[in-house]
């Protein structure tokens, strides 16, 4: 899955992530010292080059987006050192993809299925009618549904007050 980014924006981009997820993540949960003076409540590069078995200077051409090729065990490396979860981890490699570019590139178009109307029922807001999509890709059973809320309806409100009240009850409940 290793491969050079596609272009100077690309490069950009994982190095901002990689700096984002260095800037995150306090020393002591790694197991360095937490103390003295830092500008930034992260890592600092050379502890995480220290981690990720790398070179302060190729770490800081990774985070400049002056580095062209960061192989596969480098990624993993870093995802390591940084302490990503799967999600990151995954993204951090679709950073450095070059078939994302080669796809692209190709104008490769899937197909879009305009779905219809579903209705959910969720326990404190009631009914909750969402529109669904479809998107597919030709020649695969790949398929991804989208339920979304247009701004403006009941919907996106009951979005919005489940946005706010998160896990919480709405209502108390009493014992049977």
């Amino acid at each position: 899955m290793s491969s050079a980014p596609t272009g100077p924006a690309d490069r950009a981009d994982l190095g901002a992530a990689l700096r984002h997820w260095r800037d995150r993540l306090p020393p002591g949960e790694v197991g360095l010292p937490s103390g003295g003076v830092r500008r930034a409540p992260g890592l600092r590069r050379e502890e995480l080059a220290q981690l990720a078995g790398l070179s302060v200077d190729y770490v800081v051409r990774l985070e400049r987006g002056r580095a062209t090729s960061p192989s596969a065990q480098v990624l993993t490396a870093l995802s390591r050192a940084l302490r990503l979860s799967v999600s990151e981890r995954d993204h951090l490699y679709l950073l450095d993809s070059r078939r994302f570019g080669e796809l692209w590139a190709a104008h490769a178009v899937g197909r879009y299925g305009i779905g219809d109307t579903k209705v959910v029922h969720h326990p404190d807001v009631g009914a909750v009618t969402v529109d669904c999509d479809v998107l597919t890709v030709p020649g695969s059973d790949l398929r991804i549904v989208v339920y979304s809320a247009p701004p403006g309806t009941t919907t996106a409100a009951q979005f919005e007050l489940l946005n706010v009240v998160g896990t919480q009850r709405m209502t108390s409940r009493r014992p049977t």
